[in-house]
């Protein structure tokens, strides 16, 4: 489990894509991250919170939704995301797959 808060100093967000064990993930008021990308390898990944002030500048957050491994995905409505509201119904008002 990780959870990290008030951390918008970060610049090497790769470290977190070698972490083979981590299955909670929650990022929250880290200002701009350029992508997400560093979890593909993250096989054990269950759980994704996006939090308050922090934003994915790539936008590429739907294939996140396709990990099996994922069963729970919070992530704020953002135009610049390619997440669908239909994407998002997949899990329930508290980011949990239905």
């Amino acid at each position: 489990e990780l959870s990290i808060q008030n951390c918008k100093k970060i610049t090497d967000w790769e470290v977190i894509g070698t972490l083979p064990n981590l299955k909670y993930l929650m990022i929250d008021s880290c200002g701009k991250i350029p992508t997400l990308k560093f979890l593909e390898k993250s096989e054990k990944l269950e759980t994704i919170w996006l939090v308050s002030d922090t934003f994915i500048e790539d936008g590429e957050l739907s294939w996140l939704m396709d990990k099996s491994s994922l069963k729970a995905f919070h992530v704020p409505i953002e135009n610049h995301y390619d997440v669908t509201l239909d994407q998002k119904s997949l899990f329930n008002d508290f980011g949990i797959k239905n």
